[in-house]
Order: structure tokens, then C-alpha cells, then sequence
């Protein structure tokens, strides 16, 4: 069975929590907390927020909507939910083109890091 996980930085203070994602709307303020495997809520910043692809780099790490990979033809891939394609994809750093992320060789990429705390990354990234 497939694995559904999110992942968000905590509110509280900035740590990544993982688990089930909830968004509710209590007195007109809009609320994204995650819950994790022992029932424990947590207050997370809705832009950080992100789901598990279901595939691992080649260290066995776990790739989250948000990451940035390596190893791909010495490419620097952004990961993202497309919705036209309803996918996974890897966007290369500085160019427009994008891919469904086992087209990047899985076995050979690995995550370096993320669009949240690693922005130094991120130069020439055209969004």
C-alpha cells in the first residue's frame, strides 16, 4: 500500500513535523496543523507544507514535494505536484523544463536539501 505522509515546519518553532495533514477554517482564520504517529498536533506554516512522493533518493531518504535533488546529470531539481499532469515532477534549476521524477534516474539522485531552509540553492531558479 502507498504511503501517504506530509511534512511542515512547525509554527512553534521552525522544527519539521511529519504525519497527517489537517486544514480547517476556526473563526475566520485558517488553521494547517499535522498530526504525527502518536496523535500529537502541531501548528504548521501552510506554505511549507508538503507530501511525500513515495520514492526515496538512493540514501534511502524519503522525497517531499519541496526538496531539491542532485545527482541527475549534474542538475539541481526542484520536486513539485503538477496538476496538469496529476504528478510528481522535478523542475532543473535555471530552465523551464520539467519531468516526472524517475525520468531523473532514481537510483542516482539524491536530496540535498530544501526550498524552505537551503535557499542559497535556489540561484538562477525560474518559478
Amino acid at each position: 500500500m502507498r504511503e501517504i505522509l506530509f511534512r511542515g515546519k512547525r509554527a512553534d518553532n521552525d522544527e519539521w513535523a511529519y504525519g497527517d495533514l489537517i486544514s480547517t477554517v476556526e473563526l475566520l482564520y485558517e488553521n494547517t496543523k499535522i498530526i504525527n504517529n502518536k496523535g500529537l498536533q502541531v501548528y504548521v506554516y501552510p506554505e511549507t507544507v508538503g507530501q511525500y512522493t513515495g520514492l526515496k533518493d538512493k540514501n534511502g531518504k524519503r522525497i517531499f514535494e519541496g526538496d531539491i535533488l542532485s545527482g541527475a546529470w549534474d542538475k539541481k531539481l526542484i520536486v513539485y505536484f503538477d496538476e496538469d499532469y496529476l504528478q510528481f515532477r522535478a523542475k532543473e534549476i535555471g530552465v523551464c523544463l520539467a519531468n516526472s521524477i524517475d525520468y531523473y534516474c532514481i537510483d542516482k539522485i539524491e536530496v540535498i536539501g530544501n526550498i524552505y531552509d537551503n535557499t542559497e540553492l535556489l540561484r538562477g531558479y525560474d518559478k
